[in-house]
């Protein structure tokens, strides 16, 4: 479900990479075709349900770049 939804929303061709110092720090590198749809699905429920499930309990941040 969490997948559909991100491509859906244009997102794709993710990877991800975890500090060395630190293995809870991730930072996910993905390509997106409509930076409108993105923010709205980063905002979205079905993100936020795929994320507590997989158990963030920290802060986290999005940014963009082109």
């Amino acid at each position: 479900m969490h997948e559909t939804s991100r491509v859906a929303a244009g997102i794709t061709n993710g990877k991800v990479f975890r500090g060395a110092e630190d293995p809870n720090d991730v930072l996910i590198l993905q390509d997106v075709v409509d930076m409108g749809r993105a923010r709205a699905w980063l905002i979205g429920e079905d993100l936020k349900a795929a994320m507590q499930k997989a158990g963030v309990v920290g802060p986290t941040r999005f940014h963009f770049s082109v």
